[in-house]
Formats: structure tokens, C-alpha cells, sequence
């Protein structure tokens, strides 16, 4: 986006409207005078429903806006790299031949190697969940204290105060010098 633009929707908004929302959300369940929503709750069969489906919505939302530029830049190499390759050579003539891109080979090579590393990372991460337990107490400040550090990084990423640049968690500088 260029100076002269101006987003559509100002960030801080979204951030204030997210907040409301979030807040509504949690009066609604804190007030919820009917007790059928517990009783569903602590059904083990709802609860393994209940996370199966939460995760498709939130990891293919995450997926989507992370890997999804990971794909697609991908996808761009192969087609340029294609195109390349199929250039019409100085003798022949400069009609370009329009041809299906290769792209079937980058896109299952990112989705089974997405599947096999999610699947031997979330068997590690139960394994050891398995062997770990916190306590409610421990748990809903653990909770509270991420949530306000997400909030207070998509501050920072809206550059709403300086105030907010202390949310930024960056690896020491000799790691990044290391990586360029």
C-alpha cells in the first residue's frame, strides 16, 4: 500500500470492534442462566466433537492466512519457472504457447509434508500433554496473559502507541545475522 492510501477500514477499529465482540462472547457464557450448556460440556463425546470441530475452523483460518502465502509463493516460482522453459527460443517465432502450468507436484509436495510434520508434531505435543497438567488457577492466567499479548501485539502491528513495541518477541541478533 502506497502513502497516499488510506486503509478502508481503520485498524483500530477492527481492534476495538474484535474486543467488543470477545467481550459479548464471554458475557454470554458467564451469564448463561441455562445449565443444558454444561451438561453438553462435559459430555466426553461432545468435548472431542467440540475440539475437532473448533480446530477446522481456527487451523484452516490460520492455515489460510500463513501457508497460504507460503503455497502461493511457491505455485509463483513453478509458473515462472515453467514460462521459462517454454520460451520461444531467438529462432523460433515469439508466438507464446499458452500451456497448463505444472503446479499438482508443488501443491501435494506443501499439503503431504504439512500433513506428515502437523501429524508428528501433534503426537509429540500429546504425548507430552499426556505426562503435563496445570492446574485451573495456572491455567486461566496462562490464558489471560496470552490473551493480552495478542492483543497488545496486534497493537503493535497496527502501530497504534509505541508503547506497544515491547510486545514484539524477536530472536537475539547474531540468530537473525546467522539466517541473512
Amino acid at each position: 500500500m502506497t502513502d497516499n492510501q488510506k486503509p478502508i477500514i481503520d485498524p483500530v477499529i477492527l481492534v476495538t470492534l474484535g474486543i467488543a465482540l470477545v467481550g459479548i462472547s464471554v458475557a454470554l457464557v458467564v451469564f448463561q442462566s441455562n445449565s443444558s450448556a454444561a451438561d453438553i460440556a462435559s459430555d466426553p463425546g461432545n468435548q472431542l466433537m467440540l475440539a475437532f470441530v473448533t480446530g477446522l475452523t481456527t487451523g484452516g483460518l490460520s492455515c489460510l492466512a500463513v501457508q497460504g502465502g507460503l503455497l502461493a509463493s511457491s505455485l509463483a516460482y513453478q509458473i515462472e519457472k515453467d514460462l521459462v522453459e517454454k520460451a520461444p527460443s531467438k529462432k523460433r517465432s515469439f508466438q507464446v504457447t499458452a500451456g497448463r502450468p505444472n503446479t499438482a507436484l508443488p501443491i501435494l509436495l506443501f499439503l503431504t509434508s504439512k500433513l506428515a510434520a502437523y501429524t508428528l508434531l501433534g503426537a509429540l505435543l500429546g504425548f507430552l500433554g499426556s505426562y503435563l497438567s496445570l492446574s485451573p488457577i495456572t491455567r486461566a492466567m496462562l490464558m489471560i496473559l496470552i490473551g493480552v499479548f495478542m492483543v497488545g501485539n496486534a497493537l503493535r502491528m497496527f502501530n497504534v502507541h509505541p508503547v506497544f513495541r515491547y510486545f514484539s518477541v524477536e530472536p537475539p541478533k547474531f540468530i537473525t545475522r546467522y539466517i541473512r
